[in-house]
């Protein structure tokens, strides 16, 4: 069995990584504010605008939005919000 010493080092070690993660995560959110960026839906769909505004739970407000489907805009919906629990994966244009 692991002494308590260790323990406690293995868990600060993990809270570390996890804060780091987290940072990670903040500093790419708040960075995709001003972007273009593409956001697709756990439903499929894929929606492209201007990142107005994102939270912590990935609740976004896209500017300019216009669904995509097979590359071509299929519906401009100007403004939009997208509630975080939708979103499979947010992406920057450019990449």
């Amino acid at each position: 069995m692991a002494s308590p010493a260790a323990t406690n080092g293995a868990n600060l070690k993990f809270a570390n990584a996890r804060q780091s993660s987290k940072d990670m995560i903040s500093s790419f959110i708040s960075e995709l504010q001003g972007e273009e960026v593409a956001v697709r839906l756990n439903s499929g769909s894929i929606f492209q605008g201007y990142c107005e505004s994102i939270d912590q739970f990935m609740h976004i407000n896209l500017g300019n939005c216009r669904q995509i489907e097979d590359g071509k805009e299929v519906k401009y919906w100007g403004d939009a919000f997208i509630r975080g629990n939708n979103v499979s994966y947010i992406a920057l244009r450019g990449e």
